[in-house]
């Protein structure tokens, strides 16, 4: 296994490189879309991204593999797509086969470029409803998720996407079954998973978070621990897998065992790359914690993944914020200084 770090794009400066590498990661997970604050639902939204944007150019990308590698990194996967660039996918609109193509030329920028995942998350709400509080130890800053909270029934705006204003009060976003957003998901992959192999590029799909049955009044896909079957099982390819947000499934009230629900998935080979978190709580209501201190026993999954044969990225992907000059730098480097010794036990 190797440890990653996840950047978004504003952090994707020399000196975030050099940090990544001097708390021990071995390569990085980077977002190419710029986001906003997203911790509670009134600022859960991305900043106007444009459509086409060059950041995912061939030249973009590999020029980015080749500054990471500078810095003796890996650049292992590239993850989320632009709303702008797939919300006809999203919403089976008029434009749907058209942004499949463009989307495509994606898939071939990054495999020409070296880049082994592209992680995905195929929703309508996005992730949404959360709230930043003083929930962690000692009172750090986290995100705390709460079913009940009246945001998470605030329906999708005309012209919204994965939280992001595509059209200002624009096209409508339909109220649609669960089944029928499977199917646009089946609809996308039969289309999309053939270029993947072809480019050598694994589409990790990240679970629903929240994991809720609905959000904002719509459908949501991988909410129990069987979704992370259903969708690799979808269209079967080594191409097609899960990007396995253990922190997600943990909150899923279905998910009894968890090591078990794991091991599952790695025997399958089900697993493009992990996002590790600890939480604590289940739906309807739970609280991300520091790496050590919630309902997940860290050094146990470290243990099942190694065991049943997974040697792809482990990413933390969310920290709660120290008090002090650098909140979210502090957070990870805790957080990868954890997961390094929980590696270092099992070799």
């Amino acid at each position: 296994m190797k440890l990653a770090l996840n950047l978004s794009y504003e952090k994707l400066t020399d000196d975030y490189f050099r940090f990544s590498r001097e708390i021990g990661c071995d390569g990085l997970i980077c977002h190419l879309n710029t986001y906003n604050a997203t911790w509670g639902g009134e600022s859960d939204e991305m900043t106007t991204m444009s459509v086409h944007n060059p950041v995912w150019s061939f030249d973009s990308i590999s020029s980015l593999r080749k500054r990471i590698e500078s810095f003796g990194l890996e650049l292992y996967g590239i993850e989320n797509l632009n709303p702008f660039d797939w919300y006809d996918v999203l919403l089976a609109g008029p434009g749907r086969d058209e942004q499949i193509e463009y989307l495509k030329g994606i898939i071939r920028n990054i495999g020409r470029a070296g880049v082994r995942y592209l992680g995905y998350n195929f929703s309508l709400s996005g992730v949404y409803g959360r709230r930043k509080m003083r929930s962690a130890r000692g009172g750090a800053e986290t995100m705390v998720f709460d079913a009940s909270d009246p945001i998470a029934d605030i329906p999708i705006p005309d012209g919204m996407v994965w939280n992001t204003e595509i059209e200002k009060d624009g096209f409508h976003v339909p109220v649609i079954s669960n089944e029928e957003l499977w199917e646009r998901l089946r609809y996308f992959l039969e289309r999309i998973v053939p270029v993947a192999e072809e480019c050598g590029v694994v589409l990790a799909a990240h679970p629903d978070d929240p994991p809720v049955e609905r959000l904002r009044g719509n459908a949501r896909l991988v909410n129990t621990p069987s979704g992370f079957h259903r969708l690799v099982d979808m269209v079967p390819s080594p191409c097609s897998r899960t990007e396995l947000c253990i922190g997600t499934m943990q909150e899923m009230p279905e998910c009894i065992d968890l090591e078990k629900e794991v091991a599952s998935l790695c025997d399958k080979d089900a697993i493009g790359y992990v996002h590790l978190r600890n939480v604590r709580g289940k739906l309807p209501r739970y609280t991300e914690t520091l790496i050590d201190d919630g309902d997940i026993d860290v050094p146990g999954i470290i243990r099942t993944l190694s065991e049943h044969g997974f040697t792809g990225p482990v990413v933390p992907d969310h920290t709660p914020y120290l008090d002090c000059r650098e909140p979210w730098l502090s957070g990870m480097a805790f957080q990868i200084g954890y997961l390094r010794a929980c590696l270092d036990a099992i070799r």
